[in-house]
């Protein structure tokens, strides 16, 4: 049986699972060469294309098997091991990106978002996926 991360989230499928060009939709409030947080990174698909952009990114992830995908896939990236909730790093972020599918899940979304906004600094962007 393939490995299962803390939310549910098949590991292999999220090492699998393509860029589907999301950066693309949001290169407009992405500044060159910005610092960027990535809460809920899950297998590294976006932290690998915002790391083709040049951006030098830090990205969050609970399930240690969820990391090891996402080393594979973006090897520049800097990694943490973290509940987002309990996330508290320094420095901030020019942008924090919070594209997790847990940002939907309305019980979770009061943390994650005051994750997100404790880790954007002064005059940063908070990117945030919802469906």
């Amino acid at each position: 049986m393939s490995e299962v991360a803390p939310d549910g989230s098949p590991v292999e499928a999220y090492r699998l699972l393509p860029h589907l060009g999301e950066i693309d939709l949001i290169a407009d409030w992405l500044p060159q060469g910005a610092a960027v947080l990535v809460l809920g990174c899950g297998g590294g698909r976006l932290t690998a294309a915002l790391l083709e952009r040049g951006h030098p990114v830090t990205a969050v992830e609970e399930s240690e098997a969820m990391l090891g995908a996402a080393a594979e896939r973006a090897p520049g990236a800097t990694f943490i091991r973290a509940r987002i909730e309990d996330l508290d790093v320094v420095p901030r972020f020019e942008v924090v990106l919070a594209a997790s599918h847990l940002l939907n899940e309305r019980a979770l979304r009061p943390g994650l978002l005051r994750t997100a906004r404790r880790h954007v600094a002064p005059g940063g962007r908070l990117l945030a996926e919802v469906y």
